[in-house]
């Protein structure tokens, strides 16, 4: 497909030609392990941004795992997940949570805005936003919705590792996401609409960090991958 950038039309066919991970929906994910620089809470402001292409044809349906920074057990600063089934299939959601009333908060895509079955099979960029009052989700630079925090003072953070494609417990995954993600960056601070949008239409995007000290991830590269393990099976390409 075609976009516009600065009044100019450009192809999309780069999405296809760059690396991504390539995950069978079976056993493949990628875990990085815990580092107090993702470790936030409920009111702590990020914005997580991945780029995402969801198979038609998932192996599981329950819940499609695209970013988990939980491993079960308590609670978690962030998720994205995408219902891989039913009528909310291809639907996208941002969601913390601790076990408890009034201690989880979950915003999702909304039909209305674009039909969730137009979310698959093709690359759709997801950002996940945590102001410090209100999470907030965007899909292809087009903000969705939002919702308050978790209204409770409670800790969310935890000392899990993240997980891309699937959700460790305990050493077993599960909610496989069957596709391709690539480009996942983490920043340490609440991106404003109209970078959301400069990311999705590949124009520089200003690094501004709330803490200059901590780089969390630089052009959308993780400064040192060498701790990262790659968990796949005999058909997964990367």
């Amino acid at each position: 497909g075609n976009r516009t950038v600065n009044s100019q039309t450009l192809n999309d066919s780069w999405r296809s030609s760059e690396p991504s991970l390539s995950l069978d929906g079976s056993n493949d994910f990628v875990n990085i392990p815990h580092s107090s620089g993702v470790n936030f809470n409920r009111t702590t402001p990020f914005t997580l941004s991945v780029w995402v292409k969801s198979d038609p044809n998932p192996i599981n349906t329950t819940s499609s795992a695209i970013i988990e920074k939980w491993t079960g057990g308590g609670g978690y600063p962030f998720v994205i997940r995408m219902t891989p089934s039913g009528a909310s299939k291809g639907q996208f959601q941002l969601a913390q949570y601790i076990s408890g009333s009034g201690n989880a908060a979950s915003v999702s895509t909304s039909s209305t805005i674009e039909p969730y079955a137009d979310s698959l099979d093709r690359w759709n960029h997801i950002v996940g936003i945590n102001t410090g009052t209100h999470l907030q989700i965007y899909l292809n630079g087009v903000k969705h919705d939002e919702i308050a925090v978790v209204s409770n003072d409670v800790d969310l953070s935890n000392d899990h590792a993240i997980g891309i494609g699937a959700r460790n417990v305990a050493g077993s995954a599960n909610y496989h996401h069957r596709g391709e993600i690539k480009d996942f960056r983490i920043h340490n601070r609440a991106m404003e609409a109209d970078e959301v949008k400069g990311l999705y239409n590949g124009e520089a995007t200003p690094w501004v960090y709330a803490d200059a000290g901590t780089e969390l991830i630089s052009n959308g590269d993780f400064s040192d991958t060498s701790s990262w393990t790659l968990h796949q099976g005999t058909d997964a390409t990367t």
